[in-house]
Formats: structure tokens, sequence, C-alpha cells
């Protein structure tokens, strides 16, 4: 499902670096490259055109001056997460700017991770205050159904269960995640690796 996808625009000078970027993420679902760009010039225009959920940049094509206030040059729509993507060491003020710091040396696995934690972190994916974040099995199972677009009386006959069980479950996993829409739930569920594009 094309739309449950996280898009990512790259701004890297390196056509090489920018490259090996994108094939690691080719392996992932999750995540799908809209357009790469070597010059921020070029980056106002890409984001009003994409609407990014991520902006992956290299630090690198910032002015000295400009590196301390990345945030207020890169001013996308609300939500979109930045994320650093380096292969030189910065003052710990740059790399605080950002929702997550990758490096070139890091594994595919580091570098998933970090993207996922800094999409939660822009788009407010967090536990709500005195809950407990874990979906439970039956929860996580109800959302999987939920991603697949089923509705509560199907997932109920499903799980053989009440369809006001099925609506209480899925409350505590809105109150869980932070997240009520079925589109949201889908690209969790993906982040998460609960399903991938062949479940939808």
């Amino acid at each position: 499902m094309e739309n449950s996808q996280i898009s990512i625009v790259i701004a890297e000078p390196s056509a090489i670096i920018a490259a090996g970027f994108s094939s690691v993420l080719s392996g992932y679902n999750a995540f799908k490259i809209v357009e790469h760009i070597s010059d921020l010039r070029f980056l106002p225009g890409v984001v009003s055109r994409y609407f990014p959920d991520i902006l992956v940049v290299n630090p690198v094509l910032f002015d000295y001056r400009s590196k301390s206030s990345v945030r207020s040059m890169v001013s996308g729509e609300e939500g979109m997460a930045i994320a650093a993507l380096t292969s030189t060491l910065y003052d710990e003020a740059v790399f605080s700017q950002f929702d997550a710091v990758i490096s070139v040396y890091d594994s595919p696995s580091a570098i998933v991770k970090s993207l996922r934690k800094a999409y939660k972190t822009a788009k407010g994916v967090k536990p709500h205050e005195g809950q407990e974040y874990d979906l439970s099995e039956r929860e996580k199972e109800i959302l999987v159904a939920v991603a697949k677009g089923k509705t509560n009386k199907e997932i109920a006959d499903e799980f053989n269960i009440s369809v006001y069980t099925v609506i209480s479950h899925r409350k505590n996993i809105s109150q869980k995640t932070g997240i009520k829409s079925i589109a949201g739930l889908t690209v969790y569920a993906m982040l998460n690796n609960m399903i991938d594009n062949s479940d939808l």
C-alpha cells in the first residue's frame, strides 16, 4: 500500500553515498525515496512538492554559520523529521538539532532503527501519560487485522470475540500508540515489522 510508506528526501552532495543509502532502504518496504538533491537551493521546492515524512541531509551542505540553525533553514511541513547523514564528526550543538544522526558506517539495521525513531518522534507517536506502551499479543493481532482493512465485525468473527471487545482493543491501541487513523496504524505496523506490503 504505497500511501502507507514513509517518504524520504535525501539531500547529499555525493551521488555515491546517496545511491548507497537508497540501496540500503530498497530492502525495506516501509520506506520510499522520493527525491535526491545535491544542493539545498532546491530543497524548498522539493519539500513543497512531496511533503516528505523524513528529510535526510548531510550537514556539510550547510555553511559554517548556518550549521547552528539547521531547523530555521529547513522549515518543511509540520511533522517532518530531519536526520543527519554524515561521515564526519560535528559539534554536539549541530547534531542536537536533528531527530536522528546516521553515520555512513552504520549497519542497515541501525540506519532503519534511526529512521523509525526519527519518524515516530516527529509525528508525536508516543504513549499517553500513565499508559503502558507495549501492546499485548492480542492487541498486536487486532492491529494487524485493522491494518489489513478488516471491519470490527470481521475481526470479531476471526478471533471469536464480541464487536464491543474489538472496539475496546482498538481504543487501547490508539491510547498506547497515540495513533487514531487506520493509515497511521498501518504505518506503525509496517515500521514494527508486524506486516509488510504483501499483507496489504
